[in-house]
């Protein structure tokens, strides 16, 4: 499973915090939150994968 760093840098964030900070605000939870979720993968809408 990727980091929250790794993943922060392949969509173009400098960090892994500021990439978290607008995921919080995007979705109003944490990453880390979101992944644990399964409720919340329901209501999101479909974005490409990143490999």
């Amino acid at each position: 499973m990727p980091t929250l760093e790794s993943v922060a840098r392949q969509v173009g964030y400098a960090s892994g915090f500021s990439f978290s900070a607008a995921f919080k605000r995007r979705f109003g939870t944490s990453p880390r939150d979101f992944r644990s979720r399964s409720d919340l993968w329901t209501n999101t809408p479909s974005y490409p994968q990143i490999s």
